[in-house]
Formats: C-alpha cells, structure tokens, sequence
C-alpha cells in the first residue's frame, strides 16, 4: 500500500480508480485500432497474361494470341445478344 505524506493512503484517495479508468480507457483504444486494422482486405492478385506464354510482347505470337481472344470474345458477345434462340 502506498502511503502520501500525510498519511492517507493513495488507493483510498482516488488515484486507484483513476489508474483503472486510465487503463481501461487506453485499452479500449488499443482495441478499436487492433480490431480496425486487422480488418483490412489485401488487394486481389495480379493476373498475368495468359498470351505472355505464346511469346514475349510484340512478337506476332503473342499478337496471334491477342487476335484470337478478341475474336472469341466478340463471338461470345455476340451469342448473347443474339436474339435467334430466345
């Protein structure tokens, strides 16, 4: 027990339960900021291009494989917004 200079005790003082208000408050913080950070979502990865494995870029390889998804993605495209099979 921890005794001031005029005898009284420090706990019977107050200073104890401004300790535990001190305490619990900055708990509370730490808390709200772990629990704040620790939410964060990690940003999707990085796709690489699939043509990258026909050749490097500007080589008629890779510009072969370019050439080739954008026609099949127009097929595609174009399939959906046909109206024949509706």
């Amino acid at each position: 027990m921890v005794i001031d200079k005029t005898g009284r005790s420090l706990m019977r003082s107050g200073f104890g339960v401004m300790h535990a208000t001190n305490r619990f408050r900055l708990l509370a913080i730490v808390s709200v900021v772990v629990a704040g950070c620790s939410s964060s979502k990690s940003p999707p990865p990085v796709e690489r291009d699939a043509c990258l494995a026909a050749g490097p870029a500007k080589s008629v390889d890779y510009d072969n494989c370019v050439a080739n998804r954008e026609r099949k993605s127009r097929a595609a495209l174009e399939a959906l917004l046909d109206d024949k099979f509706v």
